[in-house]
């Protein structure tokens, strides 16, 4: 986002008249972009002076092509890596062998196993919420092996369908069209239940 914050705010060395498009590589653009209700059009790169032209209502604009070359191929690369936004806090994950819940302020486990101590249940959670996949695809057709229930602090609620545990664990919000690729490691603390910090 910051990449196209910084397109909206470039300094252009030259301002041209947009009337031959062709000339500035803009009858076919090589991309668009709206923001805020403004189109930008990527035309060409000057061979001469190294700058891109981009036009931006009835004007063509002379600028460095690294603002071109900063835009995502597609909006699946604008997508967080995170599972969680940034205001989303759990307060219930079940799996299908346990669950984990916050209950007047304390962490409990479901079948109680062990004794863990509320620092052990913090770790676990938060290892969840700011989890941070490998990369984030369009959701495939591959159907979910498992589902975890999640139900946020705030009362909102989702599934979040297992499509694949090895060789990568791959994860699919049921409020989303994307699936988060994950490394095994990481699989193997989220799917299994909270552990003291020297398990």
């Amino acid at each position: 986002m910051q990449q196209l914050i910084a397109i909206v705010e470039a300094r252009a060395a030259h301002r041209l008249p947009a009337g031959d498009r062709r000339r500035f590589g803009l009858e076919h653009p090589e991309a668009r972009i709206i923001v805020n209700g403004q189109l930008f059009s990527f035309g060409m790169v000057n061979d001469i002076t190294r700058e891109q032209y981009v036009m931006a209502g009835d004007a063509v604009y002379a600028v460095h092509p690294g603002y071109g070359a900063a835009l995502p191929l597609g909006a699946v690369q604008m997508a967080s890596r995170q599972l969680f936004g940034a205001d989303e806090s759990p307060g219930r994950i079940a799996l299908r062998s346990f669950a984990v819940e916050q209950r007047d302020g304390r962490w409990t486990l479901a079948p109680a196993t062990e004794d863990l101590s509320q620092d052990d249940f913090i770790r676990w959670v938060e290892e969840w919420r700011l989890a941070s996949a490998l990369r984030v695809e369009p959701r495939s057709a591959t159907r979910a092996r498992d589902e975890i229930r999640i139900q946020l602090k705030n009362g909102a609620e989702f599934t979040i369908s297992v499509l694949s545990r090895e060789p990568e664990l791959v994860l699919a919000r049921s409020d989303e069209t994307l699936q988060y690729r994950f490394g095994a490691e990481l699989a193997k603390r989220l799917l299994s239940p909270p552990a003291p910090a020297d398990k």
